[in-house]
């Protein structure tokens, strides 16, 4: 049974997607109104999502496969996404690269990039998958409650697909480190776990040589007191 803790947990999540315009269910919508108003029996209802999201993550988890499994969607933007057969994130043509970053709730991450990256960059960003990701070694077909107790190395992760020829990997690599707090270990918000791990998954030699790079200069950055905005002064980041 979900605690108290974990019932305002799985609810912040269901809201965060609905003010993002994400599929509504009617518990959610219901769930919203009330905590708006002040009435304690959203715990109830945020209990009965928690749930409802605890089958889905488990069915998701049923296709890790070593790669990036999970849920993947085409926005109005126009970013679609593309999920092989063995559920892995595919590019969608030769000239594409594949980019992973786990920066917490694989929602939020998803988000920030469909929406302010792009915004930046428009045409950047060609496709988008959400998931769980682990290291290599990392328990196989793990389930969702393994996942949350630490045990399987799995990270939630975003996956997207990019043209090279529009953005630079490091510019992606400088984004991630925007929006979330590298320096918060297994953490973000009220989020905790190893699951919410500050990870970039990198494809490449290259691709791990710039991750390492924009790292190591943002915590110099930290370090000499530069940057301010985090809560503490060591960047937690690994890059696999």
């Amino acid at each position: 049974m979900l605690g108290t803790s974990s019932i305002w947990k799985w609810w912040r999540r269901v809201e965060y997607e609905l003010i993002e315009k994400r599929k509504r269910t009617p518990n959610a919508r219901i769930g919203v109104i009330l905590r708006r108003t002040g009435v304690v029996v959203i715990c109830v209802v945020g209990f009965v999502v928690g749930c409802e999201r605890n089958q889905k993550m488990q069915s998701l988890l049923a296709k890790i496969s070593g790669g990036v499994s999970g849920h993947s969607n085409k926005a109005s933007s126009g970013i679609s996404s593309m999920v092989g057969s063995d559920g892995k994130m595919v590019p969608m043509d030769a000239n594409l690269e594949l980019a992973t970053f786990g920066a917490g709730c694989f929602w939020g991450t998803e988000a920030f990039f469909r929406r302010d990256f792009t915004k930046k960059h428009p045409n950047a960003i060609k496709s988008t998958a959400v998931g769980f990701m682990g290291p290599p070694g990392s328990v196989k077909n793990p389930s969702y409650r393994q996942v949350c107790s630490g045990s399987t190395g799995h990270v939630e992760v975003l996956q997207l697909s990019f043209d090279p020829s529009v953005v630079k990997y490091e510019e992606l690599c400088r984004f991630f480190f925007t929006f979330h707090d590298p320096t918060t270990k297994d953490r973000q918000g009220n989020d905790r776990g190893t699951q919410y791990a500050s990870v970039i998954f990198t494809h490449s030699d290259s691709q791990a040589q710039a991750a390492k790079r924009v790292r190591d200069e943002l915590q110099s950055a930290v370090s000499k007191g530069k940057v301010k905005a985090f809560a503490g002064d060591t960047v937690h980041t690994g890059v696999l």
